[in-house]
């Protein structure tokens, strides 16, 4: 007995044995173990003949060792629960340990979640704050609001952080494409100043660049337009007039052009009844006879490599290419290098039809990272045929360094 006399506090002695066994009831009701305990033993020191004071002080001796063995569940839960990045479970479980060797321990640990949620309540509202910038520049971006765009991602940070380098390059090549649009427009050169509007239009969909495009077609047109004749009467509109122009559109004879075109042919002058002939076609594309004159015409004339020498319809298709209407120019380029058209130029044509594809390929995207590598691949394939027609030289002075590398390694 004398080492829970050590373990008493002092005060327990200046209380007599019926005092003392007041409070430890006392204690009991509160349910603390720990200070029934401490009275019913002080109690028991003081008479140790006194059986009650002695079962009530090995009673809540046992109580009291399970109270303080709980505590410790509690505080080592809750160290495993802050782990595991639980705060709301490590909270509860310190804030369950009331007494004993951890209650400081506990205590400590309990400030630290306040510190660790106080921040996190920080972040997430910078977080909220980042996504409705983000959103607000996204929705910039997607209407064509250029200049809301560049404002709304500038210092962007957070989850967002990355994603805002691609939006900012796409603005960064619109507002360059559009500079040498403009370029272009002011010295009327309105078909490069078109493709430069394309590209600003694929960087930025619905920004004021894909406006800027019909208005290069009226331009183009309106530089080309003559006074129209009296019309006769087996006409075609042009199918580049657009409704609403100003100017009335021009008005074409297609029988008289097949009617030139045949007496062309007769004569064996290939290429200005292929000029003919694809007039009549371009002003109706439908047009049954003026195909069967154009594949008779093919079928008479003889087959070049050469950049050289004129042919009609081939030039035809690569204005297709420098008006940048790339599908079409595509299109008529599988169409005319097929063998059974007997193509006069192949070498050309697949040249042509791999630039096409190049040049789309750049417009795809900002970076290689992010182009379509079929485009590319098969841009490849066509310089390659190209290369295999003998006697063919590319005119490499009319096309950029960059697809002048991709048909020299091709």
């Amino acid at each position: 007995m004398a080492v829970l006399v050590l373990c008493l506090p002092v005060s327990s002695f200046a209380q007599s044995k019926d005092d003392l066994m007041k409070k430890g009831d006392v204690e009991v009701g509160k349910g603390n173990a720990i200070g029934a305990r401490d009275a019913y033993c002080a109690a028991a020191q003081k008479d140790s003949g006194d059986a009650n004071a002695a079962s009530q002080c090995k009673l809540y001796t046992n109580e009291a060792n399970n109270f303080i063995k709980q505590q410790n569940n509690y505080y080592t839960q809750g160290l495993q629960a802050l782990q595991d990045g639980k705060l709301d479970d490590a909270e509860k479980l310190f804030k369950r340990v009331k007494l004993g060797d951890r209650l400081a321990d506990a205590q400590k640990q309990l400030s630290i979640i306040a510190d660790q949620k106080n921040k996190a309540t920080a972040s997430a509202a910078a977080d909220a704050q980042m996504d409705t910038k983000f959103n607000n520049a996204v929705n910039a971006f997607n209407s064509g609001d250029v200049s809301g765009a560049k404002t709304g991602f500038s210092g962007i940070t957070g989850k967002h952080a990355g994603e805002v380098g691609d939006y900012v390059s796409r603005v960064r090549d619109y507002e360059a494409k559009m500079s040498e649009a403009d370029i272009y427009l002011s010295g009327k050169d309105y078909a490069s100043a078109k493709k430069s509007y394309m590209a600003a239009a694929i960087a930025i969909p619905n920004a004021p660049a894909k406006g800027k495009i019909g208005e290069m077609d009226r331009m183009m047109a309106s530089a080309t337009t003559t006074t129209n004749p009296v019309p006769p009467t087996n006409v075609a509109p042009n199918p580049g007039s657009k409704p609403g122009n100003s100017t009335p559109p021009q008005i074409i004879d297609i029988n008289a052009l097949l009617a030139d075109a045949r007496k062309f042919l007769d004569k064996k002058d290939y290429s200005k009844a292929m000029k003919k002939a694809l007039e009549a076609k371009n002003a109706d594309r439908k047009n049954k006879e003026a195909q069967d004159l154009i594949e008779e015409i093919k079928t008479k004339q003889p087959a070049s490599a050469s950049t050289g020498d004129e042919d009609a319809e081939l030039s035809q298709y690569i204005k297709y290419y420098y008006g940048g209407s790339y599908d079409d120019a595509e299109a008529s380029f599988r169409d005319y290098t097929k063998v059974s058209n007997n193509p006069k130029k192949p070498g050309l044509a697949n040249f042509y039809w791999g630039l096409s594809l190049a040049t789309r390929y750049y417009l795809s995207g900002v970076s290689d990272g992010d182009r379509d590598g079929k485009l590319l691949n098969d841009a490849k394939r066509k310089f390659k045929a190209a290369k295999e027609v003998q006697g063919f030289v590319p005119p490499a002075n009319i096309i950029s360094p960059k697809i002048l590398a991709i048909f020299k390694s091709s």
